[in-house]
């Protein structure tokens, strides 16, 4: 059982990591970190970490819907606040969206469950992480294209999570308790309104800090859903021999007929998909809150083509 856990989330991270690569926010990290010559092996090594905790908690919101039943994709665990042995998170999250550690691992099943990151667990330099409320695990909180991201990062909004790389303790702190203002520095240290800017004296302010889009979990997540769709549609056998839903209301009548996940009806997907006939042989899909249209075809091999990359507009 665990096995096939763990290749089951080997192979969601796999296909995580060639979507994620349409994504921005990895590039504009990158390029942000001041690329000095102090520590500049550390800080590459937790750079490269923390994109892969990025890529993993993604890779879970992915799967949330599969690990979790009648719970929808694109939920994130909730931080570990008491950076106990064990690095789970707690349970159930905390109302606010203030920072803790970023767990190790989270129960999926007996015995079974999925890992995030082990990274500075020897040298007291754990990944610290906050999420919006409404994407943490156990929240009831509708879930869809529509949700909002109510973190922000150096006046960027619209981020459902962030991770930080705390760097070493500055000003004299020690570490060994679980306190953030021992850690991190500035507005971090509060959260949601979270900076990644280097100030003028870099002896004050050493976090890195990598944010998670609405945009890039909503890329992933209409994906997942617009595949349900794509498999509903394909077994549609209307009395008037067309392929597809002849208009809006008729496709709205189909998804409420189809025997699609409870999640998909408890999170009003069905109120923010835009439908739209092409031609005999295509339709097109959309979300609301995310801009790219999804053309499904009939001709030949069923296949799904999307107009963008990702969720985010551009201008």
């Amino acid at each position: 059982m665990r096995g096939r856990l763990l290749q089951r989330q080997n192979g969601v991270a796999l296909l995580l990591i060639v979507l994620v690569l349409f994504t921005s926010s990895t590039a504009v990290f990158l390029s942000a970190v001041n690329n000095t010559n102090v520590n500049l092996i550390a800080e590459t090594s937790s750079q490269r970490e923390l994109v892969e905790a990025k890529q993993t908690l993604l890779a879970f919101a992915m799967a949330y819907a599969e690990l979790f039943p009648n719970n929808p994709p694109g939920r994130f665990p909730c931080p570990d606040t008491n950076n106990d042995a064990a690095g789970l998170p707690n349970s159930p999250c905390s109302s606010s969206d203030e920072p803790g550690r970023l767990p190790r691992r989270i129960n999926t099943g007996p015995n079974t469950s999925f890992k995030f990151s082990d990274h500075g667990m020897a040298n007291d330099q754990r990944f610290w992480y906050a999420v919006s409320p409404d994407f943490a695990q156990g929240s009831s909180a509708v879930l869809n294209s529509t949700s909002l991201g109510t973190l922000s990062l150096d006046s960027q909004t619209d981020i459902v999570a962030v991770l930080i790389a705390p760097g070493n303790l500055l000003n004299g702190r020690s570490g060994g308790i679980n306190s953030r203002g021992n850690y991190l520095e500035n507005r971090n240290v509060d959260g949601t309104t979270f900076v990644s800017n280097r100030v003028a004296n870099p002896a004050t302010f050493n976090d890195r800090v990598l944010p998670i889009y609405r945009h890039e979990v909503m890329t992933l997540v209409t994906a997942q859903v617009v595949q349900l769709v794509h498999r509903m549609l394909t077994t549609y056998d209307p009395d008037n021999g067309k392929p597809y839903p002849v208009d809006e209301s008729t496709f709205l009548a189909a998804l409420e007929a189809a025997p699609l996940p409870d999640w998909f009806k408890d999170n009003q997907w069905h109120t923010v998909i835009n439908y739209s006939v092409i031609d005999n042989n295509h339709v097109s899909i959309s979300f609301n809150g995310c801009a790219i249209t999804y053309t499904l075809s009939s001709v030949g091999q069923p296949k799904i083509e999307r107009s963008q990359a990702s969720c985010e507009a551009h201008p």
